[in-house]
C-alpha cells in the first residue's frame, strides 16, 4: 500500500469516527428525551459508518459500536450482547475483545467473547464486558469500534443483528435497529 493510500485511509477513518461521533451525540439526547417519558426500559443500538470500496480489489468496511441504555429503574446483571452476520460472504470481524483461549496478559480488554455451546462461532460474537459486571439504572454500556472487513463483489447483501442478554431476562432483547448493506 502507497503512502498517498495509506494517508487517504487514515484520513477516511478519521472522517467515519468524526461522524460516528456527532451521530452518537445527537442520539444520546433523543434518548434522553425518551428517558423521561419512558422509565422503565432498556434499549440497545447500533452506531455505525460503512465505507464502500472504490475498486473490486479492495474491501468495503463498516466501523461500528453497540451501545446499551438501562432506563430501569433496576439494575441489571451479568450483561452479554450477541452480534448475529448474516451473508454468503467471507468477512473479518475484529474488535477489543480478548478471545477466550487467549493467553495475552499485557493487553486489557474491556470485552470477551464468551463460546457458546449452540452458536455458530463463525456468525455469531457473544461478548461480555469484562469489568462491569452489573448495568445500573440510567447507565449505559458500549461496545465501541468494531469493524467488519468484506468483499466488494457485486451485487451481494450482510446483514448484523444485535441482542441483549442479562440475568434477568435470559430470553434476550433485539437491539432497536440493525445494519444492513446491499452493494
Amino acid at each position: 500500500m502507497s503512502e498517498n493510500q495509506l494517508n487517504d485511509l487514515k484520513t477516511k477513518i478519521q472522517l467515519l469516527a468524526n461522524e460516528q461521533s456527532t451521530f452518537y451525540k445527537t442520539l444520546k439526547r433523543s434518548l434522553e428525551n425518551v428517558q423521561r417519558k419512558y422509565n422503565d426500559s432498556i434499549f440497545s443500538y447500533f452506531n455505525h459508518s460503512i465505507a464502500l470500496a472504490k475498486s473490486e480489489k479492495d474491501k468495503h468496511f463498516i466501523l461500528g459500536s453497540f451501545t446499551i441504555c438501562n432506563y430501569s429503574n433496576n439494575p441489571l446483571s451479568s450483561p452479554i450482547i450477541l452480534i448475529k452476520i448474516f451473508t454468503d460472504e467471507s468477512f473479518d470481524f475484529s474488535g477489543k475483545f480478548k478471545h477466550p483461549k487467549s493467553k495475552e496478559k499485557n493487553i486489557h480488554f474491556a470485552w470477551e467473547r464468551v463460546d457458546q455451546e449452540d452458536g455458530d462461532p463463525m456468525r455469531e460474537y457473544w461478548l461480555k464486558p469484562i469489568s462491569t459486571k452489573q448495568l445500573q439504572p440510567g447507565e449505559t454500556l458500549e461496545f465501541n469500534q468494531f469493524q467488519l472487513n468484506f468483499s466488494s463483489n457485486q451485487g451481494k447483501h450482510i446483514l448484523i443483528e444485535g441482542f441483549i442478554y442479562f440475568q434477568e431476562i435470559k430470553e434476550g432483547l433485539p437491539s432497536h435497529n440493525s445494519i444492513n448493506v446491499s452493494w
